[in-house]
């Protein structure tokens, strides 16, 4: 009887962390991508006026550096935030 009632137990207890630990990787998700495009929506936005000036053509020289250098790092943060969430995508 006390076997089956430990058995009983520990299967609850499977089910109970199943459900935590999905929850906690919905919530992961979630949060990740709201962060991701927050950062990326960002560099968007400050970027948007330089180009406009740029397709104009009124854009000085240290503002096209300076535009630049936003793309770049935009373009890297991408690379690097789906390669992050390519590696914890795998439940643990």
């Amino acid at each position: 009887m006390a076997d089956n009632l430990d058995g009983f137990v520990n299967y609850f207890r499977t089910i109970r962390d199943n459900v935590v630990r999905e929850r906690d990787d919905i919530v992961f998700s979630k949060g990740f991508d709201t962060a991701a495009n927050i950062c990326v929506a960002l560099l968007d936005e400050r970027t948007s006026s330089l180009r406009e000036q740029m397709k104009s053509g009124t854009l000085s020289p240290e503002d096209q550096r300076t535009y630049a250098a936003l793309v770049d790092a935009k373009d890297a943060m991408e690379k690097e935030l789906f390669a992050y969430w390519d590696r914890t995508e795998a439940p643990q």
